[in-house]
């Protein structure tokens, strides 16, 4: 399974909006576990909500598990009956996201007489980035921010928002507060320590 593209989480949205679903809120997440439940309250406007719901829905079906994300559509496609072209997007993308994923071959591993020294230049918050997106999910991103020196940073993010958005956010305030260093990547390894060699590529130079 799959998750969604930020193009087709757009349709998916302006289809819900068209067809009126914000009203059937209850219908659509009743179904759903309680930990997401807990983890999508928090909008006052229903169409804010609902693009809150779908971020979530979404930024857990990136970690690997669609099956809510999958429910959510099945329900959607349901709801939206009266409205051919809401239906049509939502059975779109029910099949993306069940669609199966395959998995490319791990390349071949060799394994060096001596680990070479990792770079000491600047963090590439390009790579940084691509890294996070891969490695944590918007959650365990927050836990990671909550284990490091950085609670003031918490504050700054919109954990609402999409996986990709988050991180790139949280790529940029940690930057402009210096903090993109030696202590956060090593805070990455304590959590990723299987990772550590792709972590240490993330400095240039």
């Amino acid at each position: 399974m799959a998750a969604l593209d930020p193009d087709w989480l757009i349709r998916v949205y302006k289809a819900a909006l068209d067809a009126d679903l914000p009203k059937q809120r209850d219908a659509l997440v009743s179904s759903l576990p309680s930990r997401l439940r807990q983890l999508m309250e928090g909008q006052a406007a229903p169409a804010a909500q609902q693009l809150s719901d779908l971020n979530v829905l979404n930024d857990v079906a990136q970690s690997g598990d669609s099956e809510p994300l999958l429910l959510w559509l099945r329900l959607a496609e349901i709801l939206a009956a009266k409205n051919r072209n809401s239906v049509t997007v939502m059975a779109e993308a029910s099949a993306i996201v069940a669609a199966p994923t395959t998995t490319p071959a791990d390349p071949p591993v060799h394994t060096p007489t001596e680990n070479p020294p990792a770079a000491s230049g600047p963090i590439d918050k390009r790579e940084l980035m691509n890294f996070l997106t891969s490695a944590f999910s918007v959650s365990e991103l927050r836990r990671l921010i909550s284990l490091g020196n950085l609670s003031s940073v918490e504050g700054s993010i919109a954990w609402g928002n999409s996986l990709r958005q988050v991180v790139f956010d949280l790529v940029e305030v940690l930057d402009r507060r210096g903090q993109l260093d030696a202590a956060f990547l090593d805070l990455l390894k304590r959590e990723r320590s299987g990772r550590a060699r792709e972590i240490d590529r993330l400095r240039k130079g």
